[in-house]
């Protein structure tokens, strides 16, 4: 009798194969649940960093003005060194928005009553979403 009681206790001592389904379900779950939710943050986080380099890109076309009283014709003359000096920007991976897109360029822009210049990017693939230099 005792024999028999330990040899069910020695059985019953690891978990059964539903036992095991059941908790690798509650886990595949809450993975997929938290990896959209993820997501949404990514896709937030890329639209704000869009936002402030666009404003920065502007920034930095006024600066380009103070020094040469004129805008630059394109983003891409804020790469080159004035005489003896640094360049507005150090390095060209700032001239592509988060989706790996060149951002656009205007040296007069609409969107403000100054004339002041615009940079934007034209948002995610899919999405006709202008998110520029002008927005707050």
């Amino acid at each position: 009798m005792r024999i028999e009681r330990t040899m069910r206790a020695v059985r019953r001592s690891a978990f059964t194969l539903m036992e095991m389904l059941a908790v690798v379900a509650i886990i595949v779950v809450l993975a997929g649940v938290g990896g959209v939710v993820y997501m949404r943050y990514v896709d937030d986080a890329k639209i704000d960093s869009a936002r402030a380099q666009s404003k920065m890109l502007a920034e930095q076309a006024k600066m380009f003005n103070l020094r040469n009283q004129r805008y630059p014709e394109s983003l891409q003359e804020l790469m080159t060194p004035p005489d003896g000096g640094k360049s507005y920007l150090e390095d060209s991976s700032y001239l592509l928005d988060p989706w790996q897109q060149p951002y656009q360029y205007q040296a007069i822009g609409t969107h403000n009553l100054t004339g002041a210049p615009e940079v934007w990017s034209n948002g995610p693939p899919g999405e006709n979403r202008q998110i520029g230099s002008w927005e707050r």
